[in-house]
Protein backbone atom coordinates (compact mmCIF):
# COMPACT_ATOMS: atom_id res chain seq x y z
CA UNK A 1 0.00 0.00 0.00
CA UNK A 2 1.24 3.26 -0.61
CA UNK A 3 0.50 6.99 0.75
CA UNK A 4 -1.99 9.07 -1.58
CA UNK A 5 -3.28 12.50 -1.62
CA UNK A 6 -6.30 13.48 -3.73
CA UNK A 7 -7.92 17.13 -3.57
CA UNK A 8 -10.44 18.25 -3.49
CA UNK A 9 -11.80 16.34 -0.76
CA UNK A 10 -14.85 14.73 -1.95
CA UNK A 11 -14.64 14.32 -6.58
CA UNK A 12 -10.68 15.04 -6.48
CA UNK A 13 -9.24 15.63 -9.57
CA UNK A 14 -5.83 16.24 -8.34
CA UNK A 15 -3.54 12.96 -6.90
CA UNK A 16 -0.12 12.32 -5.45
CA UNK A 17 1.11 8.89 -4.46
CA UNK A 18 3.86 8.71 -2.06
CA UNK A 19 5.83 5.32 -1.07
CA UNK A 20 5.28 3.85 2.37
CA UNK A 21 6.45 6.42 5.19
CA UNK A 22 9.51 5.26 7.49
CA UNK A 23 8.44 3.56 10.94
CA UNK A 24 8.33 6.21 14.15
CA UNK A 25 5.34 8.26 12.48
CA UNK A 26 2.95 9.57 14.97
CA UNK A 27 -0.49 10.75 15.11
CA UNK A 28 -2.32 12.37 18.56
CA UNK A 29 -4.93 14.91 19.40
CA UNK A 30 -4.89 18.21 19.01
CA UNK A 31 -6.88 19.77 21.68
CA UNK A 32 -7.55 23.19 20.91
CA UNK A 33 -7.74 24.15 24.84
CA UNK A 34 -8.38 28.15 26.19
CA UNK A 35 -7.13 28.79 29.34
CA UNK A 36 -7.97 31.83 31.29
CA UNK A 37 -7.92 33.63 34.53
CA UNK A 38 -10.68 34.65 36.52
CA UNK A 39 -10.31 37.80 38.56
CA UNK A 40 -10.00 35.99 41.87
CA UNK A 41 -7.15 34.11 40.66
CA UNK A 42 -8.95 30.78 39.33
CA UNK A 43 -7.86 29.15 36.60
CA UNK A 44 -11.20 28.23 34.12
CA UNK A 45 -10.21 25.87 30.89
CA UNK A 46 -12.92 25.06 28.29
CA UNK A 47 -12.84 23.47 24.68
CA UNK A 48 -13.13 25.60 21.80
CA UNK A 49 -14.04 23.57 19.03
CA UNK A 50 -13.68 20.01 17.42
CA UNK A 51 -10.73 17.33 18.65
CA UNK A 52 -8.39 16.70 15.46
CA UNK A 53 -5.59 14.62 15.31
CA UNK A 54 -2.12 15.64 14.63
CA UNK A 55 -1.01 13.48 12.18
CA UNK A 56 3.09 13.27 11.20
CA UNK A 57 4.94 10.91 8.22
CA UNK A 58 8.06 10.85 7.68
CA UNK A 59 9.04 9.34 3.99
CA UNK A 60 12.39 8.55 3.10
CA UNK A 61 13.87 8.16 -0.60
CA UNK A 62 11.46 10.58 -2.39
CA UNK A 63 13.09 11.51 -5.94
CA UNK A 64 13.29 15.22 -6.93
CA UNK A 65 10.14 14.47 -9.67
CA UNK A 66 8.41 13.47 -6.69
CA UNK A 67 8.41 16.43 -4.74
CA UNK A 68 7.88 18.86 -7.79
CA UNK A 69 4.78 16.64 -7.98
CA UNK A 70 4.24 17.56 -4.30
CA UNK A 71 5.04 20.95 -4.42
CA UNK A 72 2.25 21.65 -7.65
CA UNK A 73 -0.06 19.80 -5.50
CA UNK A 74 0.29 21.59 -2.45
CA UNK A 75 0.43 25.39 -4.37
CA UNK A 76 -3.64 23.69 -5.49
CA UNK A 77 -4.36 22.61 -2.11
CA UNK A 78 -2.64 25.10 0.31
CA UNK A 79 -5.77 25.70 3.13
CA UNK A 80 -7.92 23.51 1.37
CA UNK A 81 -9.15 20.30 2.97
CA UNK A 82 -7.71 17.38 1.19
CA UNK A 83 -8.27 13.15 1.94
CA UNK A 84 -5.00 11.11 2.58
CA UNK A 85 -5.50 7.49 2.17
CA UNK A 86 -2.47 6.28 4.32
CA UNK A 87 0.02 3.19 4.55
CA UNK A 88 -2.58 1.41 6.72
CA UNK A 89 -5.61 2.15 4.09
CA UNK A 90 -7.00 4.83 6.88
CA UNK A 91 -8.72 7.88 5.00
CA UNK A 92 -8.77 10.77 6.69
CA UNK A 93 -9.64 14.31 5.94
CA UNK A 94 -7.15 16.97 6.51
CA UNK A 95 -5.66 20.31 6.40
CA UNK A 96 -1.37 20.02 5.27
CA UNK A 97 -0.18 22.92 8.49
CA UNK A 98 3.53 21.80 7.77
CA UNK A 99 4.94 25.05 6.00
CA UNK A 100 7.60 24.73 4.27
CA UNK A 101 7.72 21.26 3.46
CA UNK A 102 10.65 19.66 4.84
CA UNK A 103 12.84 18.54 2.50
CA UNK A 104 16.32 17.33 3.70
CA UNK A 105 19.04 15.38 1.14
CA UNK A 106 18.90 11.63 1.90
CA UNK A 107 21.29 10.36 5.01
CA UNK A 108 22.21 7.37 2.72
CA UNK A 109 24.25 10.10 0.43
CA UNK A 110 22.18 7.99 -2.23
CA UNK A 111 21.87 10.78 -5.53
CA UNK A 112 18.85 12.30 -5.86
CA UNK A 113 17.38 10.76 -3.01
CA UNK A 114 15.54 13.06 -0.30
CA UNK A 115 13.77 12.63 3.13
CA UNK A 116 10.64 14.58 3.06
CA UNK A 117 8.21 15.32 6.44
CA UNK A 118 4.60 16.28 6.34
CA UNK A 119 2.10 17.27 9.23
CA UNK A 120 -1.53 17.30 8.96
CA UNK A 121 -4.38 18.15 10.55
CA UNK A 122 -7.59 16.68 10.39
CA UNK A 123 -10.20 13.67 11.19
CA UNK A 124 -10.70 10.24 10.46
CA UNK A 125 -13.60 9.32 7.37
Amino acid sequence: MSFVMRYPFNHWTETVTLPNPIFGNSDGYGTPFQFKITEDGAVKSNLSGDIKSRLVYTFNKILKADIINLEDFIDLSIGEEIRVVDHNNDQWQVKLVSNPINVTQGSDGACGLHQLVLEFEGTKV
